[in-house]
Parts: C-alpha cells; sequence; structure tokens
C-alpha cells in the first residue's frame, strides 16, 4: 500500500518550502543562542554584573555623627561641634586633570601638581581640602568643575580657647579624640555614623534612595569643672610661673565638702582650636610627684592625735634628708615649723 504525504503547503514550489524551512531553523538557532546567552547573562553571571551595577549606579554615604558637647558645670560650653565644608572629588567625573587641578589651586592654595595626582586616582571619593573658610567653599560652588563637590561636615570648636586646655585635650579632624577629656571619653562623644544609599542617574547625578540610617548624635559631657574658677586658676598659676621663672607648674582646686575638681590647671598650656604645643599636657594626672611636705600635714596629725606633740611644738628641719646617699638641703624658710 502505497502513502502519499501532501505539502502543508499545497500549490507553493518545492524550492520555496526548503527556504522557508531554512529560515526557520535559521531564526530557531538565534533564538536559542540569545536564550542561552540571556542565560548566562542573568543567571551563570548575574551576581558579578549586579555587583558591577551597583557600583556604577550605586553609592553609600557616611552621615558623620555630630560629637556630643563638653561643658563645666553650671552647662557652660567647653567643647562644641559646628558644621564646616570640606571640599571632595569623584576622580571618575572629572573631565580635564590638568585645568580643573590649576582652576582648584587658585582657589584653595597648594601646587598644582599635588592636585593633579589626586584628581587622577582610580577612587569615587578623596578629600581636596577640609574645613575650609565659608569664601572658599562659595568659590568652589561658583567655579562648577566636574567631579568636584562641597560637603558640610563636623568640626571641633573649643569656646573657652586656652581655659582648661590640657584637661579638654583635642580631637582630630575626623573627630577622634587625641587626649584629655576627648580621647578619655571619646566612645560616649563621637556618637554612631549614619549612612543612606543614593542612586546615579544616566549624567550621574546623584539621587537619594529611602534607606536612610540616621545618625546618633554623642552623648553630652558635663564635667565637674567651673568655667570661671578654671580660667582665675590658668592666670594665677601663668604668673606664678613667670615670676618665679619655672619651668612648669600646677594647680589644682578642690571643693572641701564634695572632693569634686573645680579646677585643675597646668603650665605650660594650649588652646585646643590651634593643636597642641610640645611640653604641654595635664600634668596633675600624668606626672609622678615626690610627696614632700604634702605628707607632712599626715605625719603631724597622727602625732597630734596620739599626744605626742601639742599645736605650739616646734620641729627644726634645717638639717635636710639624704636621696640616694646624696644630701639634700631643706629650702629656704622651711628650717623650722609648727605642729599647728
Amino acid at each position: 500500500m502505497k502513502v502519499t504525504i501532501k505539502p502543508m503547503t499545497p500549490g507553493v514550489p518545492r524550492a520555496a518550502r526548503v527556504r522557508a524551512y531554512a529560515a526557520s531553523v535559521f531564526v530557531t538557532l538565534g533564538l536559542a543562542g540569545a536564550a542561552m546567552k540571556a542565560w548566562a547573562l542573568q543567571v551563570d553571571d548575574g551576581d558579578h554584573y549586579r555587583a558591577l551595577a551597583e557600583r556604577q549606579h550605586a553609592m553609600r554615604l557616611d552621615i558623620p555623627a555630630p560629637r556630643g558637647e563638653v561643658s563645666d558645670v553650671n552647662g557652660r560650653p567647653l567643647a562644641i561641634s559646628a558644621d564646616a565644608d570640606s571640599i571632595w572629588a569623584n576622580p571618575h567625573e572629572v573631565r580635564d586633570l590638568t585645568v580643573t587641578a590649576e582652576k582648584l589651586a587658585a582657589i584653595i592654595g597648594g601646587e598644582p601638581a599635588m592636585l593633579e595626582a589626586k584628581l587622577a586616582g582610580d577612587r569615587r571619593f578623596v578629600w581636596l581640602d577640609r574645613h575650609v573658610t565659608p569664601a572658599v567653599a562659595k568659590a568652589v560652588r561658583d567655579a562648577k568643575l566636574a567631579g568636584i563637590e562641597v560637603a558640610s561636615e563636623p568640626r571641633r570648636w573649643y569656646p573657652a580657647k586656652s581655659v582648661a586646655g590640657p584637661v579638654i585635650g583635642r580631637a582630630d579632624i575626623d573627630g577622634n579624640g587625641l587626649d584629655g577629656i576627648e580621647l578619655s571619653m571619646n566612645d560616649l562623644l563621637m556618637g554612631k555614623r549614619g549612612a543612606v544609599t543614593a542612586l546615579r542617574d544616566a549624567r550621574g547625578r546623584k539621587m537619594l534612595a529611602d534607606e536612610l540610617a540616621p545618625a546618633t548624635p554623642g552623648a553630652r559631657v558635663r564635667l565637674t569643672l567651673d568655667r570661671s574658677i578654671q580660667a582665675i586658676a590658668d592666670e594665677a598659676l601663668a604668673e606664678s610661673v613667670t615670676a618665679n621663672e619655672a619651668k612648669n607648674g600646677v594647680v589644682v582646686v578642690l571643693d572641701v565638702a564634695t572632693s569634686k575638681v573645680l579646677a585643675m590647671s597646668s603650665y605650660p598650656t594650649f588652646d585646643p582650636n590651634a593643636g597642641a604645643v610640645h611640653g604641654a599636657r595635664n600634668r596633675p594626672v600624668t606626672d609622678a610627684y615626690e610627696a614632700g611636705s604634702v605628707m607632712k600635714i599626715f605625719t603631724v596629725a597622727a602625732a597630734l592625735e596620739e599626744g605626742a606633740v601639742k599645736p605650739t611644738t616646734g620641729f627644726v628641719t634645717g638639717t635636710g634628708f639624704r636621696v640616694r646617699g646624696r644630701p639634700r638641703p631643706s629650702r629656704p624658710g622651711h628650717r623650722a615649723g609648727r605642729a599647728g
């Protein structure tokens, strides 16, 4: 029995059908290849390309946390934070390195070659100048240089200047405590930085997304120091050290009822706004001293309590004492004393 297969397209020449079948095969193979490529891009290498896309279109911006305030016992500020303008750049967005560096050097100062080296890096963020004056910040904004931005960040200020300078200490340009109260209480004062996700459009302009983690301000620290008493003690100590041609000196003022420290002065001192001075430190808590005459109070008090001496008893101390086998005479005016 002979079976005859009729063509699906009667009336169409065989050659035309062959061409149609061949075209279908090529189209099918093309679609299959495109599907395989799409699978490779979206599934096999999807994580890799997603990471690249995030780097190009998304950026995470840190939000600095305001550093906590340091105040005296009456609430008067000794250390505060205020916003200051800083200049930064995204080297990937800079169009002409040489021209941009020259224009920036004319505004913020510095050598054009050094600025050009910073702008030629592969990073997307680099500081160019920090804590600039409002006039400099305005000049940079007006220049409208591609890739150059002006941002506000907290800067540490010390309203009392050198008053209690060694006690308060100072923080660096990034808000980290370096010495004094700023260092010892740094964890409380620095707070917690926030972050926000920003997106870039096709032209590279930033658009903030919804994910915002607000910054947590640092804690406020109130000291027992009295700013007025501290200023008086600082001035008196400076005058005394200068008049007696001494190398340094200390003064500590206590509240006799509570033993709270009302003033703690050191000389030489420094203004934290201008940075530290060589040799200036909080000497009452950092330096070691011989007990010396301070111990006489306890010795005489014990003798009076035991009845071994009377308030009118005198002591001859002119013979001095020995330190490591060497005689060390008493100072003039300390040759004799009374128990009372």
